[in-house]
């Protein structure tokens, strides 16, 4: 089930995904959109989950589920990652690479991959 983001539960369990490029406000309407279609039907055992879907600083997509109700499965969690997956293939961008740090400098975001680190905090 749907939720407005900002009315969940501070509590909520999370799943962040990283765009290493700011997101054009297109790219955040069709990701919202895609996800929010998802949010509306998604279920652990056929029992619905209460979940919202916020972008912050045009990098960060956040999906947030109350679990004071239900709480995800490994199925429920694959389909938001699939779900995610496709969201990739088609903007053709990577959202799942843990291998980066995100900084902000100056009101800049600023993506770094992690190997790179070592250089920069010497």
């Amino acid at each position: 089930m749907l939720a407005d983001f900002h009315s969940l539960p501070e509590e909520s369990r999370i799943w962040l995904y990283a765009s290493e490029k700011a997101l054009t406000q297109s790219q955040q309407d069709y990701i919202l959109n895609i996800i929010s279609e998802e949010l509306k039907g998604w279920n652990a055992h056929q029992q619905p989950l209460t979940a919202g879907v916020s972008i912050l600083e045009n990098h960060f997509i956040v999906v947030a589920l109350d679990e004071n109700k239900n709480g995800a499965s490994g199925c429920s969690i694959d389909t938001l990652q699939n779900t995610i997956q496709k969201i990739e293939k088609e903007l053709s961008i990577s959202l799942m690479n843990r291998l980066n740090v995100f900084c902000k400098i100056e009101d800049e975001i600023l993506c770094m991959p992690s190997f790179k680190l070592g250089s920069v905090c010497r």
